[in-house]
C-alpha cells in the first residue's frame, strides 16, 4: 500500500500508522472477497443476460472503491485480474452478428486489374482463408466463422494483405494505430493496438480490415465499463452502433472485409477508435455524451501520417487507461 496515503489517513483520523494500515488491509480484503463473489456468480450462471447484469454490477462496485487503489495499483492487481476473468467467462457472442460473405476453402482465380472490387474481394478471401485455417475451428458454415476470435491477428493479417496487393503491383499502406493515435511512444503500457490496410487501385482507396469483429464481443461492450480504474472503456463496436453512418461502415467491413473510401467512410471508421481511446475522465470533464468526435477526414489522415494526434487536442488523463477515480462513480454514460 502507498505509505504516504496511509500516513495521511492516519493523520486525518487521529490514528497510528499501524492502526491505519490494519484498517486498509481489512478493507482491501473485504473488497477482494466481494469482487471474487461477483466472479463466482458470473461463472455459475448459465444465462448470458444474468452474466452481463452481474458483470455490470461488478463494474459499478469497483468504480465505487477506486479511490482506495488509484494511488498504488499493486493491491489492485488481484481485483483487476478477477474482472478480466469475469469478462472471459462471458460466452463468445457479439453485439452485431453479421457473418462474413465468405465460403470456406473458397478458391478464386487471380483477378484482372480492370475489376477493382473483384481484386479486393480476392485479397480478402485469401487472407480470411488463412486466418480461419490457423484458428483451429472446423469451419463449415458462416455461423462457425463467428466463433473465431481474431484478437491479436490484425498485424499478421495486415502484412498478408500488403503482400498480396504488392504481388498484384498495387499500392498498399499498413496503418498501425494505438491509443491517442500516437506514432512514437505510448500513453499507456500494454494498450491495445490495431492494424488495417489501405489499398489503392486506379486512384481509388479501399480500407481493408478482416479482423474488425474482435471489437464487437458482448463481454467488453457495456458502457458501464467506462471509468473502470486501470482499464480502457468499452470496445470500438459499441460506438460504431451509436450512429447510423458508423453502423453502415461497420456492417460493410464485417460482412465484406473492406470498404471503398469515397467520402466520410474513414472518419466513421476511426470515430469508433477515437471514442474507444477516451476514458471516463474525458466525459466527466467535458460533459459531452454525444459520442460524435469533432475530427474530420483530413484530421485523421494527419493522425495516420504521424503529423498530429489526439494528445495535441485532449489531455493525457482523459485518454487510454482510466487513471483517476471518477468523482461520481455512478455517472451515467448513456448517449444523449
Amino acid at each position: 500500500m502507498n505509505i504516504k496515503f496511509i500516513q495521511k489517513h492516519a493523520l486525518e483520523n487521529d490514528m497510528s500508522i499501524v492502526e491505519a494500515w490494519q484498517e486498509f488491509a481489512a478493507k482491501d480484503n473485504t473488497n477482494f472477497l466481494k469482487v471474487k463473489e461477483y466472479y463466482n456468480a458470473i461463472v455459475a450462471s448459465n444465462k448470458l443476460e444474468k452474466k452481463m447484469d452481474l458483470l455490470n454490477e461488478l463494474y459499478s462496485f469497483v468504480k465505487s472503491i477506486a479511490s482506495f487503489y488509484y494511488q498504488d495499483l499493486k493491491n489492485y492487481a488481484g481485483i483487476k485480474n478477477l474482472i478480466l476473468y469475469s469478462e472471459q467467462a462471458i460466452p463468445k457472442e457479439y453485439i452485431i452478428n453479421i457473418a462474413p460473405s465468405y465460403k470456406y476453402k473458397e478458391t478464386r482465380k487471380i483477378p484482372s486489374l480492370k475489376d477493382e472490387e473483384y481484386i479486393i474481394k480476392y485479397i480478402v478471401s485469401k487472407v480470411r482463408d488463412q486466418l480461419y485455417q490457423i484458428s483451429g475451428w472446423p469451419l463449415t458454415s458462416k455461423k462457425d466463422i463467428l466463433k473465431v476470435d481474431l484478437t491479436g491477428e490484425c498485424f499478421d493479417a495486415a502484412a498478408h494483405i500488403k503482400q498480396l496487393a504488392t504481388s498484384l503491383n498495387l499500392k498498399a499502406q499498413i496503418y498501425n494505430i494505438r491509443p491517442g493515435f500516437i506514432k512514437k511512444g505510448s500513453i499507456c503500457d500494454y494498450c491495445a493496438e490495431h492494424a488495417f490496410v489501405i489499398v489503392t487501385i486506379n486512384e481509388t482507396n479501399y480500407l481493408i480490415d478482416v479482423t474488425f469483429s474482435q471489437y464487437f464481443a458482448i463481454a467488453t461492450s457495456s458502457l458501464k465499463r467506462t471509468g473502470l480504474l486501470n482499464f480502457m472503456g468499452p470496445s470500438v463496436g459499441i460506438y460504431m452502433l451509436m450512429d447510423s453512418n458508423r453502423k453502415k461502415v461497420a456492417d460493410k467491413i464485417l460482412k465484406d472485409g473492406y470498404i471503398k473510401l469515397t467520402s466520410q467512410e474513414l472518419k466513421y471508421y476511426l470515430d469508433g477508435f477515437t471514442n474507444f481511446y477516451r476514458n471516463g475522465t474525458y466525459y466527466e470533464r467535458t460533459n459531452d455524451f454525444t459520442y460524435t468526435p469533432e475530427y474530420q477526414v483530413d484530421d485523421y489522415m494527419r493522425f495516420l501520417q504521424g503529423k498530429d494526434n489526439q494528445l495535441n487536442h485532449e489531455d493525457k488523463e482523459s485518454l487510454a487507461y482510466q487513471k483517476l477515480p471518477l468523482k461520481n462513480p455512478n455517472m451515467d454514460f448513456s448517449k444523449r
